[in-house]
C-alpha cells in the first residue's frame, strides 16, 4: 500500500466515526427514555473523540513523513 491509501483509509475511517457519532447524538436527543439518551450520548462522544484522534494521529504522519 502506498502513502495516499492511507491517509484515505485514515480519513474514511473518521468520517465513519463522525457521522455515527451524529447519528448517535440525534438519536439520543430524540430518544423518549432518560437512560437510553444517556447511553446514547456517551457512545457519541466516544465516537466523536475517536474520530478526533484518528484525524489527528494521520496528520501526524503526514507532518512527520512517517508515511
Amino acid at each position: 500500500m502506498n502513502e495516499a491509501s492511507y491517509i484515505d483509509e485514515g480519513a474514511t475511517l473518521a468520517v465513519v466515526c463522525f457521522m455515527s457519532s451524529c447519528l448517535f447524538s440525534f438519536l439520543a436527543i430524540r430518544s423518549q427514555v432518560e437512560q437510553r439518551g444517556q447511553r446514547l450520548e456517551k457512545l457519541a462522544d466516544v465516537l466523536f473523540l475517536c474520530g478526533l484522534i484518528i484525524l489527528f494521529l494521520t496528520t501526524i504522519l503526514i507532518a512527520f513523513n512517517i508515511i
